[in-house]
């Protein structure tokens, strides 16, 4: 375990292990800034203020687990995750950053939010070589979209709300036991490739302008 309590400059690190933890555990203010490429072990945030993660472009991080303190992705472009993504506490500050899954499908991703903490865009797997398999196992909202284009998701039986849309991959699989609720100021989309089906669809009245179906869509 490596304890951060100020700055980090992130400029090629690279973790042998999965095992690794990195933690933020500042009483101010701290940046992640840097250069390049950068990898990161299980990131703990248990800051008594902010970690902003301002580099520009990506990070792989093998999970997170945020505790306390913000977690700001403002300046960020993407974080890969291959584990898992679990938040007990503090305020996730997305921005427009896409947060995705990437790894193996026989170890799933556990994602876990607290209200009032959304996400931008939610990606499962990144190409046929970076399947994943991802479970929500708290109500999620995703402000953007979700897109699942190598891997599955389970979202449950819960209900999860996007502002934009889902689409999902030929060889990819959707599964919902629950609620997909739609709910974007500017329109929704749905892409689902044959044999994905909702258990449950809704679509607010207001302030959706429309839901655009791009495939065929089941309704259990």
């Amino acid at each position: 375990r490596v304890r951060f309590g100020g700055t980090l400059a992130l400029n090629g690190i690279a973790q042998s292990s999965g095992d690794a933890i990195e933690e933020f555990n500042g009483s101010s203010y701290q940046v992640v800034s840097g250069t390049g490429s950068g990898i990161l072990g299980n990131v703990e945030v248990n800051s008594s203020s902010e970690v902003h993660f301002n580099r520009g472009g990506g990070v792989v991080m093998y999970g997170l687990t945020h505790n306390s303190g913000r977690f700001n992705l403002t300046g960020q472009s993407y974080i890969s995750v291959q584990y898992s993504w679990l938040q007990t506490g503090g305020q996730f500050i997305v921005g427009t950053s896409s947060v995705e899954f990437i790894g193996a499908p026989s170890f799933p991703h556990d994602v876990t939010t607290l209200p009032g903490n959304p996400f931008w865009n939610l990606r499962i797997g990144a190409a046929p070589s970076f399947q994943a398999s991802a479970r929500l196992l708290t109500p999620v909202v995703a402000l953007s979209q979700i897109t699942i284009d190598s891997g599955t998701l389970d979202s449950g039986g819960l209900t999860h709300t996007i502002g934009g849309a889902l689409r999902v991959s030929n060889g990819s699989s959707f599964s919902s036991s629950g609620t997909i609720r739609f709910d974007g100021a500017n329109g929704a989309m749905v892409q689902l490739p044959p044999g994905s089906a909702f258990q449950n669809l809704e679509v607010a009245v207001a302030p959706l302008k429309s839901l655009t179906a791009a495939s065929d869509v089941t309704v259990n």
